[in-house]
């Protein structure tokens, strides 16, 4: 199960999400360096992520009580379509920036993306 973006995995029993993504091209470069690398398209997606966790917690002697989280995820992430060496597949690399409101925390991470062929 995909977690909100930003967030780090635990462990729940019952797990929910929900994923807003608005993915569009920026640009079409068609831009050669050299027979090293050919950049095909640049894409941005905006994104917002809800998640819902829940597990019971029981210990020996107690009535089980039920823990639950909630997580909430919104940003930004910017991708390059390109090929390698002239090599056939399409490479996709970029950087995603993240913010958690419910936390306050923010940051960047590195995308390594598909291996379209």
């Amino acid at each position: 199960m995909p977690y909100p973006r930003g967030v780090s995995a635990t462990t729940f029993e019952d797990f929910y999400t929900i994923r807003f993504n608005y993915e569009l091209p920026l640009i079409y470069p068609d831009l050669s360096i050299g027979p090293w690398l050919y950049f095909q398209r640049v894409k941005t997606q905006l994104f917002y992520d809800y998640g819902y966790g829940k597990v019971d917690v029981s210990r020996t002697g107690f009535e089980p009580v039920q823990f639950d989280e909630q997580f909430y995820s919104l940003g930004a992430e910017l991708t390059f379509d390109f090929n390698f060496m002239r090599a056939l597949p399409l490479l996709e690399l970029g950087v995603r920036y993240f913010y958690l409101p419910d936390t306050g925390q923010n940051g960047f991470e590195f995308l390594i993306g598909s291996f379209g062929f």
